[in-house]
């Protein structure tokens, strides 16, 4: 005789950025048969272990989840368990900065405005420099020369949600 357990947390939250996707359960276990709902066409498989969510907005599914957890000599005993999933939207990042050129012609003090951010990573946009980036929230960088740069303001690498904004500078 046989005996598992489907071992579940009751629910959980998932979040996913603004216009994106997001799977529901990462960790399922394939050996249980799911069933999602609601099955209204932002889930990939309704029927799948992990589906993926595309959601416009904040939504709770449902999975309902079964499986054989005795078997052997008397039969089989099938369990059903419900897990709910909440899937949050977190809001793109709006990127923005000012930037005031200092009397020398090349110093440049940097203000980020950006909204919905935590982390950045500035490209100051000078060819041939691979040294030209910061990630100061509000870095002043020098230029080599008096001239016109395309500077990039992004997110940082790990930043959940990702945006960039270009501005040039004079």
């Amino acid at each position: 005789r046989t005996i598992n357990t489907i071992d579940i947390e009751s629910s959980t939250t998932r979040e996913y950025c603004e216009g994106g996707c997001v799977e529901l359960c990462p960790d399922a276990d394939p050996s249980y048969t799911y069933s999602w709902t609601p099955d209204d066409g932002t889930l990939d498989d309704a029927g799948a272990p992990n589906p993926t969510a595309c959601p416009s907005g904040n939504q709770t599914y449902t999975a309902t989840i079964e499986g054989v957890v005795i078997s052997g000599g008397q039969g089989d005993l099938l369990c059903s368990v419900t897990k709910e999933v909440n899937v949050v939207e977190v809001s793109e990042p709006t990127l923005d900065f000012t930037f005031e050129v200092a009397c020398d012609g090349i110093t440049v003090q940097f203000t980020n405005t950006s909204q919905a951010a935590d982390c950045y990573f500035w490209d100051f946009g000078v060819d041939g420099i691979d040294s030209d980036t910061s990630i100061l929230e509000n870095p002043v960088y020098t230029f080599p020369d008096t001239g016109t740069y395309v500077v990039t303001l992004s997110t940082c690498e790990d930043a959940f949600c990702e945006g960039s904004t270009m501005q040039t500078v004079e």
